[in-house]
């Protein structure tokens, strides 16, 4: 049952990764109605469900997380009709504001060295002119809603990456790696709406989404915060 949710991550990952299979080998093969409304929810509310039951500890910020959490479940729904302009900018909505609620996940109050960030504010720079040079002609009245959407994925990058030294580095590479995963998803996905058709694109976005968003929450469970040394 979808209900009994492994507590062990290494089952999990074998539950998820298989719900995961399930969803592509649906969009592939089977009828979008009724089919891949099942199969599509499915694969965050696992990763919900197993967040719940897993989780130790209880604060504001993993109240939050899990709430992001239900907003990509929510767009994932919207965004399987996404030839549809209302269902496209609902589930572009619901990504924005899970995005927003992980950054709040990821914040902390420890000083950075803004020197060290120079390389990736100019990946982050170079990444965002370098996308829209290749849709900008194809976006239409999409421009404003698409230009949020990545700024705010950069700020998801930015975030996650200042988690260095906060954080142990299992945690920090498990999140950084997931974001990372998560822009190429993203980065796929716009070439393919606003610029061309790929091949296996639809299998590659699901693959990257579920890796991210799988990456991501192992990263958040097994996070253990470094205690700042005494001086």
């Amino acid at each position: 049952m979808l209900l009994s949710i492994p507590k062990n991550i290494l089952n999990f990952a074998l539950l998820f990764f298989a719900v995961l299979a399930t969803d592509i080998y649906v969009k592939l093969y089977l009828d979008v109605v009724p089919y891949r409304y099942i199969s599509k929810p499915i694969v965050m509310l696992s990763i919900a469900l197993f967040y719940l039951s897993y989780k130790k500890r209880v604060n504001k910020k993993n109240r939050f997380f899990f709430v992001g959490l239900l907003c990509f479940l929510l767009g994932d729904v919207f965004l399987i009709n996404d030839a549809n302009q209302i269902s496209f900018l609902l589930g572009m909505l619901c990504f924005i504001v899970g995005k927003l609620l992980y950054v709040y996940r990821f914040l902390n109050s420890k000083d950075f060295n803004l020197i060290k960030l120079i390389p990736l504010l100019l990946f982050s720079f170079i990444y965002v002119v370098g996308l829209l040079l290749f849709i900008y002609k194809n976006l239409g009245d999409f421009i404003i809603p698409v230009l949020i959407y990545y700024y705010i994925s950069q700020i998801l990058l930015l975030m996650s990456f200042l988690r260095l030294d906060t954080v142990d580095k299992k945690s920090f590479l498990c999140v950084f790696s997931g974001v990372i995963f998560f822009i190429i998803s993203e980065t796929i996905v716009a070439l393919s709406i606003f610029h061309v058709k790929m091949g296996y694109q639809d299998s590659t976005i699901m693959i990257t989404y579920g890796i991210s968003q799988f990456l991501i929450l192992i990263g958040i469970l097994i996070e253990n915060p470094i205690e700042k040394e005494l001086n």
